[in-house]
């Protein structure tokens, strides 16, 4: 299979290359490609796909039948500084990497896109730029006759992510205080990598040839604080964890505000916080439930990957 894949240097793109390499011939599109990335079967281009000027062009002795778009901007604070980085990252690298697969002749498109996405929330500019970038596709695939399907996963974690909302919390415990809005009963469905990236391969590999919309998630969800509790276990370290009332939210949310106004921390990021304390309510879709019993890891696996990635990291 030949398959090119954007968005190469981020997680969930090196991911992909990782899933692909031992049977397919791979078209990798990063702004910075990865020293473990590079395999005998895949060709870089390093570019950044919201420039125009930048498009690479497809080779035409190769047969390419699948993009992959996982390019994206996420998991930094919006700002006015930052609101264009999103709309370049999120909506005109889709512009472009739509065209690449015009250009390369691919059968099928899948955008990699957000459970952001099926949100209400227009102050949400990520969520906005998400489903305006699926907007686009879906369009844009039925007129060119291209075979497309958004994934929408929920929270995707795994070992090596650095910029991720779960390795955030795993900071966080680490440093034995973690303050948990709703007094920790928030539901958050997550998605393993490995498990992520299986699920794209059989996406890749179905029969089906409409055009579809699919959230994506993993079997087990786990409230905010089993999640802390169950991570805290896998470090065997001792954790604060402070379940908040409801009420609280707000509050902190206005600390945290008037913390960064006053540049006391830069890193914070409310945004993130702000997800923490809603739940989210991702029912297993049908085709996604006949494959489960099938998934390569359990939740509680990945975690403990995952965790033990972030504990190697620190020696």
């Amino acid at each position: 299979m030949n398959i090119i894949v954007t968005g190469a240097g981020g997680f969930i793109g090196q991911a992909l290359l990782e899933e692909f390499a031992r049977d397919s011939q791979i078209w990798a599109i990063g702004r910075q490609a990865s020293p473990q990335s590079l395999r005998v079967n895949e060709r870089w281009n390093v570019t950044d796909l919201s420039d125009d000027a930048q498009l690479p062009i497809p080779d035409p002795l190769i047969a390419w039948e699948v993009l992959i778009h996982a390019a994206g901007t996420a998991h930094i604070p919006i700002t006015q500084e930052t609101e264009a980085m999103f709309w370049q990252g999120n909506v005109q690298a889709t512009v472009n990497a739509v065209k690449l697969a015009q250009q390369a002749g691919v059968k099928h498109f899948i955008l990699i896109s957000s459970i952001a996405a099926a949100t209400e929330e227009d102050g949400d500019l990520y969520a906005r730029t998400k489903r305006m970038a699926e907007k686009y596709t879906l369009e844009e695939c039925a007129r060119s006759g291209i075979k497309c399907t958004v994934l929408r996963p929920v929270m995707v974690y795994g070992e090596y992510d650095v910029k991720g909302n779960m390795m955030k919390l795993i900071h966080q415990l680490h440093r034995r205080f973690v303050p948990l809005p709703d007094r920790g009963r928030t539901i958050k469905p997550m998605i393993y990598i490995r498990n992520f990236t299986w699920i794209v391969r059989q996406v890749i590999e179905e029969a089906e040839q409409d055009s579809t919309i699919r959230a994506v998630r993993d079997v087990e969800s786990w409230s905010t604080y089993t999640l802390c509790r169950i991570v805290t276990t896998l470090m065997e370290r001792r954790c604060l964890i402070i379940p908040l009332p409801k009420w609280s939210d707000r509050l902190l949310l206005i600390a945290l505000r008037t913390a960064k106004t006053l540049h006391l921390f830069n890193s914070v990021n409310e945004n993130s916080y702000r997800k923490l304390s809603n739940s989210l309510d991702v029912a297993m879709e049908p085709w996604l439930l006949a494959l489960k019993s099938h998934f390569p890891y359990t939740g509680t696996e990945g975690l403990r990957k995952t965790v033990n990635g972030f504990l190697e990291s620190k020696r």
